[in-house]
C-alpha cells in the first residue's frame, strides 16, 4: 500500500423598584391608604420571579442554547463554523485523529499542517484531552494549541471527552453540539458522536438518515466518527464499536445514503480500506503516542484531502493524500 496517497474513484429580568407591581402616586386614590409591607400575594410573586430565575441558570448551564455556552461565549465549533466560507467548487481540508494527552506531539504535527496552503479547514476525529474535568483541560490540551492553527479548526467528541464527564456536558458547553453537519459547495459534512463506543442512539440514527436524504443529489457526502466500526487491524484487536453486530446498523445507513467517505481514528495509527461498500481511513496519528511498531501503519501524520466538484472524473475530483510528520 502507498501510504503518501489514497485517491477514491468515483437577559436577566429585574422588577421596578418597590416590587413587581408596585404603584405610582398617580395610580392610588387618595381613598385608598397605602399598605406598610408588601401583600402576601408581593412576597409570593417575587419569591416566584427568583426560584424561576434560577431555574433558567441551572438550564442554561446543563442545557445551553445552541451555538451559546453558559457564560453567553461562541462555543468553539460554532465560531469555528462561522469562519467557513460555503460557496465554493474547489477547495481542501485537513483530517487527524488523537491530539491528546501528555507528551503528545499535537504541536508539531500543527505546525506541519500550518505549512500547507490552500486550506478551508481542519477537522480532529477526537480524543482532544486526555482526561474532561475541568474547562482547564480543554484550555491547555486542546483550545491553547488550536488557536494558533492557520484554518478554522473543527473537533468531533472522542471516548476521552467522555472519561470523567459521561455526559458530554463539559465537551457541550465548550466545543459544541455532540452531532452536526454542514456544507460546503456540493459537499455535505456530517459530524458523528459514538465516542460511548456501543451505538448512534436512535435520535442520531434518525438525524443522520434525515441529513443523508438531504443531502442525496450531492457531489461528496464525508462521514466523520471517533471511533471505528471495526478494527482495522483485525485479529484479536478489538479497538472498535464494541458490539460488531450493531456495527453493521450505521453501516448500512451510510451505504444507503451512498456515503462517499468515512473518517475514524481511535486506533493510533494509519490505515485504508473499506467497510462494506463504504471506503474508510483511520488517522489515530495526529499527537498521543502510537500504537505498534510496523513502520506501515505507526506514523504521526494527518491527511489532505481535496476536492473539486467541477471535474467529472472522480479519480480527479476527489484526492486523500497522507503527510506523515516526524516530530
Amino acid at each position: 500500500m502507498d501510504r503518501t496517497k489514497f485517491s477514491f474513484c468515483n437577559r436577566r429580568w429585574n422588577p421596578p423598584e418597590g416590587g413587581a407591581f408596585s404603584p405610582s402616586a398617580t395610580t392610588v386614590s387618595r381613598q385608598t391608604p397605602l399598605r406598610k409591607g408588601p401583600s402576601r400575594f408581593r412576597s409570593v410573586l417575587q419569591h416566584a420571579i427568583v426560584a424561576l430565575g434560577r431555574l433558567v441558570l441551572l438550564i442554561s448551564l446543563v442545557f445551553p442554547a445552541p451555538g451559546w455556552s453558559a457564560a453567553g461565549a461562541l462555543r468553539w465549533n460554532d465560531d469555528m463554523l462561522a469562519r467557513i466560507p460555503r460557496d465554493l467548487e474547489a477547495f481542501s481540508f485537513l483530517v487527524l485523529g488523537d491530539t491528546r494527552g501528555p507528551g503528545s506531539k499535537f504541536s508539531a504535527v500543527l505546525a506541519a499542517m500550518n505549512e500547507e496552503r490552500d486550506v478551508l479547514f481542519a477537522l480532529d476525529v477526537g480524543d482532544l484531552v486526555n482526561s474532561s474535568r475541568s474547562p482547564e483541560d480543554y484550555e491547555k490540551e486542546f483550545f491553547a494549541p488550536a488557536k494558533k492553527a492557520s484554518m478554522p479548526f473543527l473537533a468531533a467528541i472522542g471516548n476521552h471527552e467522555r472519561a470523567a464527564d459521561p455526559k458530554g456536558l463539559l465537551y457541550q458547553r465548550l466545543v459544541g453540539d455532540l452531532w452536526y453537519s454542514f456544507a460546503v459547495g456540493d459537499a455535505v459534512f456530517l459530524v458523528l458522536d459514538n465516542s460511548n463506543a456501543h451505538s448512534l442512539g436512535r435520535e442520531q440514527e434518525r438525524w443522520l438518515e434525515e441529513r443523508l436524504f438531504e443531502a442525496r443529489k450531492a457531489r461528496f457526502r464525508f462521514v466523520f466518527l471517533h471511533v471505528p466500526l471495526e478494527d482495522p487491524r483485525g485479529g484479536h484487536f478489538k479497538h472498535a464499536m464494541s458490539d460488531s453486530a450493531y456495527a453493521r446498523k450505521p453501516l448500512e445507513i451510510f451505504e444507503r445514503g451512498n456515503v462517499t467517505f468515512l473518517f475514524a481514528s481511535h486506533v493510533h495509527a494509519y490505515y485504508a480500506g473499506r467497510w462494506g461498500k463504504i471506503p474508510f481511513i483511520v488517522t489515530g496519528g495526529g499527537g498521543a503516542p502510537l500504537y505498534g511498531k510496523d513502520p506501515a501503519a505507526s506514523f504521526y501524520h494527518y491527511l489532505r484531502v481535496d476536492v473539486d466538484t467541477t471535474v467529472p472524473e472522480p479519480e480527479k475530483a476527489l484526492r486523500i493524500t497522507v503527510r506523515p510528520v516526524h516530530p
